[in-house]
């Protein structure tokens, strides 16, 4: 037999099995190529795993671009000590602003208004002008006080940093009167004296005096109601009168309460002390409350008018008049039962009433609650006599046959004894009207029942 080379012998096999030969290229050829199409497909994977490799502190160069801010990361709970949760996020501190130091060794203390509105004052006396108002609930800061402790200066008028006068017994404190006696005592200048009012004249020793018949009689600037109020008498005040106007219905008069000025009243409401002869003798002074010159004496007729004004009988009334009634919701209470007090007023004239002033005083033994006034009233509350409570309301002008109401709503006292009786008066006043007044009375049931054997 004929020996072949390896080489003869695998070409001769390829020649044989051809078909086989080249179907097994075929599917070694379209494995490589599906591959590298698999690849392509699949750029991402290829290119991360080629970064990945890269990623070395040694290859990656400094960014030279401005970071972007970013907001604040949300908190997230945070693990204490036993390795539990805290509880929740941790609150992101919020910045405090510091306080305004104080000085050293000067107390302060809060207070609320109590009052529905309370007149704030330039001075610790309803003598001083009125700066502005502070309404039910405001706080305020207490940092002075006057000598007797019944007046507080107090931190500050809406919406401002300006500082005033009030009473102390609308303010309901937040310290001890220990600690109020411990404020320090403010000196107030006395209060400003209205110009063009001189200053008071020296008094005669057979000086005519009068007695002021109006429930609240209003002191002006000069011998008309044109002229502002510079300050007001109570019933009953005696009052020394310097001189009159020409026609003798005005009386210039010493002195403003608390002060050393002089002033003007309207002569109807003043019962003179003095005969019509006496009167004669005034001398005349001008708007300004400067003397006439030469000084002449008021006339007889004049000033004889003017008493007979003052004294004038219900028909001889100015056409302007005022009526004041009261009435109580309900008709019966006992102790620490509510009451409403429903007073009613009207001008009966047939001319307009100018400034209008209502005032009632909190009887003892019930605590105010509430205040209403109709027709915008400006209503405020007062200290008022033996440190009760006034109620004050004021309107400008009532029209002729204009009716309005003010109602006031009180407690009473829980520990009253039955058989108590809680009685006031209420008052009302107009510039170019009479004074007005009624009285109220609440009994308490009797403390055994009636007995109608």
């Amino acid at each position: 037999m004929k020996a072949h080379s390896p080489s003869r012998t695998v070409l001769r096999l390829a020649v044989r099995y051809r078909v086989f030969v080249v179907a097994g290229l075929l599917v070694i050829l379209g494995l490589a190529l599906g591959q590298r199409a698999w690849a392509i497909d699949r750029p991402d994977d290829t290119a991360s795993q080629g970064v990945e490799l890269r990623q070395t502190p040694s290859t990656i160069p400094p960014k030279t671009s401005t970071p972007t801010p970013k907001p604040p990361a949300t908190p997230t709970p945070r693990k204490d000590n036993n390795d539990n949760d805290g509880g929740g996020s941790l609150p992101v501190a919020t910045p405090v602003p510091p306080r305004a130091p104080t000085p050293p060794g000067t107390p302060s203390y809060a207070g609320v208004i109590s009052a529905l509105a309370l007149n704030v004052r330039q001075g610790p006396s309803t003598n001083y002008p009125i700066l502005g108002k502070l309404r039910q609930g405001t706080q305020v800061l207490v940092t002075g006080r006057n000598a007797a402790g019944n007046w507080w200066f107090v931190c500050c008028l809406p919406g401002t940093q300006t500082g005033g006068w009030v009473s102390a017994q609308f303010v309901t404190p937040s310290f001890t009167p220990a600690q109020a006696s411990r404020l320090p005592v403010i000196a107030a200048t006395a209060p400003p004296a209205a110009t063009p009012i001189p200053t008071q004249l020296p008094l005669p020793t057979d000086a005519l005096t009068g007695v002021v018949t109006a429930v609240t009689l209003n002191m002006r600037g000069g011998p008309a109601i044109t002229f502002p109020v510079v300050g007001r008498l109570p019933n009953g005040t005696t009052i020394v009168v310097l001189g009159a106007n020409r026609a003798g219905s005005w009386y210039y008069v010493c002195c403003i309460p608390g002060t050393q000025a002089n002033a003007w009243i309207s002569a109807e409401f003043l019962t003179p002390n003095f005969t019509a002869a006496e009167a004669a003798t005034l001398p005349l002074y001008n708007d300004d409350g400067t003397a006439v010159s030469p000084a002449t004496p008021a006339s007889a007729e004049a000033v004889t008018a003017a008493t007979a004004e003052a004294t004038a009988t219900p028909e001889e009334l100015p056409p302007t008049t005022l009526a004041l009634s009261a009435a109580q919701e309900p008709a019966f209470i006992g102790p620490g039962d509510r009451l409403a007090l429903l007073f009613s007023l009207a001008n009966t004239g047939n001319e307009e009433a100018a400034e209008v002033t209502f005032s009632y005083e909190v009887p003892e033994g019930t605590t105010l609650a509430d205040a209403t006034a109709e027709a915008d009233g400006d209503l405020v509350l007062e200290p008022g006599n033996n440190g009760a409570t006034a109620i004050v309301v004021t309107w400008p002008a009532l029209a002729a046959g204009q009716g309005v109401t003010v109602t006031v709503t009180l407690d009473a006292d829980p520990t009253l004894a039955k058989g108590t009786v809680l009685e006031n008066l209420a008052a009302a006043t107009a510039a170019n009207a009479d004074s007005a007044a009624t009285s109220i009375s609440v009994g308490m049931p009797p403390a055994a029942a009636p007995d109608f054997q």
